[in-house]
């Protein structure tokens, strides 16, 4: 009896870890007509909004996120123009002879941050062209059901590569007008956006 018992604390142990070890998937399927604006104007524009993919949540590792989204007319990842995208976290042999020897995604992976009133994911992806390059649009924030986001847009700049600012940068939010959008980002990050 006493073997009988140690043998079944001994494969509970090895479940927990085993189940606490690996992933299991939430679906994210986000499909919203959306406004997209300077902080400071009054003008906005409409623009449809797609993100697919999955939550990836572990007891005992880092959540991560496995999309594919379309904002407007631009395709994140867009395979077209970077055919070679790189898992989260690649490390290993890029290339030989120019050509490459990794084996692709076809999705954007990230890490999910979680804060208390949401998640936060980085729009940016690394993609292999000769060299290793960087692809970035922004940030992307989820209230905790996944049914409204914004995103903040990076500005390309010279000096510093990609920024956005608080003061007039670029959002596209899940609302219908400006008002509705400020109230929303504010009320879900508490940022003061007067």
């Amino acid at each position: 009896m006493k073997a009988f018992i140690r043998v079944l604390v001994i494969g509970v142990i090895v479940l927990l870890i085993f189940v606490s070890w690996n992933y299991w998937e939430k679906p994210i399927n986000f499909q919203e007509e959306c406004i997209e604006f300077r902080l400071g104007s009054d003008d906005y524009n409409k623009i449809n909004v797609s993100i697919k993919g999955v939550v990836r949540k572990s007891l005992l590792r880092k959540d991560t996120v496995r999309i594919n989204m379309i904002i407007g007319n631009k395709d994140i990842p867009d395979f077209d123009e970077h055919k070679n995208v790189f898992p989260l976290n690649f490390s290993g042999k890029v290339a030989i002879d120019n050509k490459p020897v990794f084996k692709n995604v076809n999705y954007m992976e990230q890490d999910l941050i979680k804060f208390d009133n949401y998640y936060m994911i980085r729009i940016s992806y690394q993609y292999y062209r000769g060299k290793i390059l960087n692809e970035v649009f922004g940030v992307l924030y989820f209230d905790k059901k996944f049914s409204k986001m914004f995103i903040t847009v990076d500005d390309k700049d010279n000096e510093s590569g990609y920024s956005w600012t608080g003061k007039d940068g670029k959002v596209i939010v899940s609302e219908l007008d400006i008002e509705g959008a400020l109230q929303f980002i504010s009320g879900l990050t508490e940022w003061n956006l007067n």
